[in-house]
């Protein structure tokens, strides 16, 4: 009996040298991954977890972070190396001038291409915008995986504090996947593990977890919230699986026009909806929309929405992307093919210019 009793306690010994040790491990990762936001990023040592690039938002979700300072050399998709010099102020914003200037004030909103984060500010497609425009304010807002209605909120919470004169609204054929819940599902990886706001065909918003994809975030808040390595580790395990996934993204397999999904119509209506609230809160303001790329049928559907809402639709962008891109492979993209690297947003500028121009927005 003794015999069992030794064995049984040198088993609970090992056992708790075993999770001390990997408690040990946690906290000193835990404390260099905190140490490295902050040196690379000022994002403050003491923050919780859902403060690092983006920041937990009651309203919004999550928000980009203020008062970021990220210096970093940036490769391309043609492994061109350049520097990245990428500050936020004290409301999140890439850039925002004097508000009340008398100047024609120009207000950009958008997610993940409009953050833009790969490029220093003043090489992102506002950035180049104000440099070129010298009779304009700029004010440019973008947060990684947004959807349309938690853009909307951010225009609804500055669009007094700014008083703009023209409104640009950056879009992506994704963001008919953030606008509903069932479709969120299918890129729930690009979520931050906190709740999304969603809105209903019959008005109403209700914050949702994604759950598809989401490995620690099933922990008890004070764990998931305050670990910010289990946060780091989620993102990286979700796009792992995302891309061992068997399963295609719905741009993929969705029906091409006229017979939409299912799926896609009931996003398109909320879409439209969103946009209409929009619409109401600009007011009298000008409401100017691109798409990055003109995949179809997402292209299509926004188009005639905007067409639908009187919304100026600068649609020649993805266009002219798509042209330098037959010509020279992944030359407009970062390093991830995705996003835009600082050719691609001097692309975009251009056109954008090029088309307020024309319609006498400046």
């Amino acid at each position: 009996m003794s015999k069992i009793l030794k064995i049984a306690k040198n088993g609970l010994i090992n056992l708790s040298v075993v999770l001390l040790f990997l408690i040990l491990i946690v906290f000193m990762g835990e404390v260099l991954l905190r140490v490295y936001h902050y040196y690379n990023y000022k994002i403050n040592i003491l923050n919780d977890a859902n403060h690092g690039l983006l920041s937990k938002d009651d309203k919004k979700g999550w928000k980009m972070s203020e008062n970021l300072l990220y210096k970093n050399k940036e490769k391309d998709a043609l492994n061109n190396i350049h520097n990245a010099n990428i500050e936020t102020n004290k409301y999140g914003f890439k850039l925002f001038d004097n508000q009340l200037s008398d100047k024609v004030k120009i207000f950009f909103i958008g997610d993940s291409f409009t953050a833009a984060m790969n490029v220093s500010n003043s090489e992102a497609f506002y950035g180049i915008i104000k440099d070129t425009i010298k009779n304009a304010e700029v004010f440019a807002y973008g947060a990684g995986g947004y959807g349309s209605l938690q853009e909307f909120m951010v225009l609804d919470e500055f669009i007094d504090v700014i008083k703009p004169n023209v409104i640009i609204w950056q879009f992506y054929e994704n963001d008919f996947l953030d606008n509903d819940y069932k479709l969120d599902i299918l890129k729930s990886f690009y979520n931050t593990g906190v709740p999304r706001p969603y809105l209903n065909l019959d008005g109403e918003i209700t914050y949702r977890y994604v759950k598809h994809g989401n490995i620690f975030f099933r922990l008890p808040a004070p764990i998931s919230e305050n670990i910010r390595l289990l946060k780091f580790l989620n993102t990286t395990l979700s796009k792992f699986i995302n891309r061992i996934s068997e399963k295609e993204m719905l741009s993929e397999v969705s029906a091409q026009l006229p017979n939409i999904s299912e799926e896609l119509q009931h996003s398109a209506k909320i879409t439209k909806m969103i946009m209409q609230m929009v619409k109401r809160r600009a007011g009298q303001v000008p409401i100017y929309l691109f798409c990055i790329t003109a995949e179809q049928p997402y292209y299509n559907i926004i188009k005639n929405i905007c067409k639908d809402l009187g919304i100026h639709f600068i649609g020649n962008i993805p266009l002219k992307l798509d042209k330098y891109e037959k010509e020279k492979p992944f030359i407009t993209k970062a390093a991830d093919k995705l996003h835009l690297n600082k050719y691609g947003h001097l692309i975009v500028s251009e056109e954008i210019i090029k088309f307020l121009k024309a319609n006498g927005a400046i």
